[in-house]
């Protein structure tokens, strides 16, 4: 049985985007998640991520940051079309304008529920529209403010860490 290590890879590449490109992919079979969020980047020079705060009325999650995203629904056929409907439910962010890289390991909630986190870029000038039901507002954030936003050791602050410092399994 071959050991399986975490490297840092060393890309020639100077951009977030082109690593994010270079080091991460989806599995060819994925396991199904409880639910699914995106981790929106913009597609620019200084890319920023989307986040969203959460209403306060919800009765789960209320005020907290948060990447879009939710539950899965009966008729998801994958983690994938969790991602993007729920990121459409949100903020109104069009599928068809997320270029999608690849996924992040699943996170285990502090519900109990499998997340999987989904990467995709999208453009710097999208127009968002929160849906006041579930969201407050949607932001975007650059790199080097996200370590303030989501609390230490929260999903979404171990999501941000692991894009900001990407990493490739080796078996």
């Amino acid at each position: 049985m071959m050991q399986q290590t975490m490297i840092t890879p060393q890309f020639k590449a100077d951009s977030l985007i082109d690593q994010l490109r270079q080091g991460i992919g989806f599995a060819p079979s994925p396991r199904r998640a409880d639910a699914a969020v995106l981790l929106a980047i913009t597609r620019e020079d200084q890319p920023r991520v989307l986040l969203t705060r959460r209403a306060s009325h919800m009765r789960h999650h209320a005020g907290e940051v948060s990447f879009p995203g939710g539950r899965r629904e009966a008729g998801d056929t994958s983690n994938i079309v969790v991602a993007l409907r729920e990121a459409f439910e949100e903020t109104g962010l069009n599928p068809f304008q997320v270029e999608l890289l690849g996924e992040l390991p699943s996170q285990r909630a502090k519900s109990g529920l499998w997340v999987k986190p989904i990467v995709g870029l999208i453009p710097p000038d999208v127009i968002l529209v929160p849906q006041p039901d579930e969201i407050a507002e949607a932001r975007f954030f650059d790199f080097d403010e996200l370590p303030l936003i989501p609390p230490k050791g929260s999903i979404a602050n171990s999501m941000i860490m692991q894009i900001s410092q990407p990493k490739i399994r080796v078996d």
